[in-house]
């Protein structure tokens, strides 16, 4: 009987990336971390399951936007709920003024986003859009496409 060993060959990035998230995996006690290091390891074989730019037609001007502001040197975060305190606080930090932005949404008022600064010079982004902090320290936002809001 003949086996076809081929199918057991893995490229040894692979399986370099795949020990490491496993060997991560193995360090910690906390259970959704070791979920997302086992996870990480399943896309490394399965690259097929991520997405790219390509699924998302709508957003091409937005990821050549954050692409070239990343190679110019700035710093970008998708703004979320999860992470509008800690970019509040960036901006402070930078000596502007940071509050949360907030809209009537079915009948009730729900911070929405995030404004910098303040009169006529104020940015708003809203959950979804990107930030873009640029090397001297000036705030810019760039929106995403109407149906993420």
């Amino acid at each position: 009987m003949t086996v076809d060993l081929s199918r057991l060959d893995v490229p040894l990035p692979v399986l370099e990336a795949d020990a490491a998230f496993l060997a991560a995996a193995a360090r910690t006690t906390d259970p959704k971390e070791q979920l997302v290091y086992r996870l990480d390891a399943h896309l490394v074989h399965h690259p097929e399951l991520l997405a790219t730019e390509a699924d998302y037609p709508e957003w091409a001007a937005q990821f050549a936007a954050i692409r070239e502001a990343e190679a110019g040197g700035c710093k970008t975060w998708r703004l979320t709920p999860q992470n509008i305190a800690r970019i509040d606080d960036l901006v402070d930090h930078d000596g502007h003024y940071a509050k949360g932005y907030f809209e009537a949404v079915n009948g009730k008022t729900v911070c929405v986003g995030l404004r910098i600064g303040t009169g006529e010079t104020r940015i708003v982004a809203h959950y979804g859009d990107h930030l873009v902090r640029h090397p001297a320290g000036r705030w810019t936002v760039v929106k995403a496409p109407e149906p993420v809001r």
